[in-house]
């Protein structure tokens, strides 16, 4: 089940870091370099000393915002000349992580692609690998967890998952994108069970059931069973019916 649960994390957490596929990229840089793992981590070894890994210098302005600027040590990357000496593909630890999903997969082994994949799949194929949470909106992040979630199931058995409120903080456009892959996902047989408010995805649906007659304790109650359009033309029965007949005529 994916849930509500927001995915937390700032600064020194990244999208490599949260899809699990940071680990497998550094043993790749530990193995081309014989070096440790560490010294591909910005927050251990191989953390410029200057910015302490962060790639910017934050000046205090007392009573005004601070400021950051690009690290003149590290050009920006967050990472000491030692990390950046390796290089895997013809790519350093940086530049790998400026990489979009799409193109950072082909260096990485098969788990790890697979992972990288989702993440393009559920509509974030825009962001760099690297790029680290604190810029993320709550759609983006949304998404992500999402993301994390398909590329840990087991591919050999059928997908069941339950999905609590996915379409929380996106726009429509990135709703359309996820019903897309919802699509794809029930085409390859999975079943997907979506506790949703959305009447756009409600209209997408294959089957819904509608719980009420009101909300909180004035609910409980199975009020209506079977597709988006029975439940548009129940007449008076059930709000949700209304609210939906309404937006589809655009009301």
């Amino acid at each position: 089940m994916v849930g509500q649960r927001p995915l937390h994390g700032g600064r020194r957490s990244s999208l490599l870091t949260v899809t699990g596929v940071a680990d497998g990229l550094r043993s790749l840089f530990a193995a081309s370099g014989d070096l440790a793992s560490s010294w591909f981590s910005r927050n251990a070894k191989g953390g410029c000393p200057e910015c302490r890994g962060t790639g910017e210098i934050t000046t205090d302005l007392a009573f005004m915002e601070d400021t950051r600027t690009p690290c003149e040590a590290c050009a920006g990357t967050g990472f000491n000349e030692k990390a950046l000496s390796v290089t895997i593909g013809g790519y350093t630890i940086a530049e790998v992580e400026a990489l979009h999903p799409a193109d950072a997969a082909g260096l990485l082994g098969p788990a790890d692609t697979a992972r990288l994949r989702w993440v393009d799949r559920v509509g974030l194929g825009y962001l760099t690998v690297g790029r680290t949470l604190d810029g993320l909106s709550g759609g983006e992040r949304q998404r992500l967890l999402l993301a994390r979630h398909l590329g840990s199931i087991n591919v050999d058995e059928p997908l069941r998952l339950i999905l609590d409120e996915p379409t929380t903080g996106l726009h429509a456009a990135d709703i359309r994108r996820l019903l897309e892959l919802f699509d794809e996902l029930v085409d390859a047989g999975g079943t997907l069970v979506l506790i949703e408010h959305s009447q756009q995805v409600m209209a997408y649906a294959d089957h819904v059931i509608d719980i009420g007659p009101g909300a909180g304790d004035a609910g409980g109650q199975v009020v209506f069973e079977g597709t988006p359009a029975e439940l548009a033309h129940s007449g008076a029965r059930t709000v949700t019916g209304r609210c939906l007949a309404d937006a589809l005529r655009g009301d």
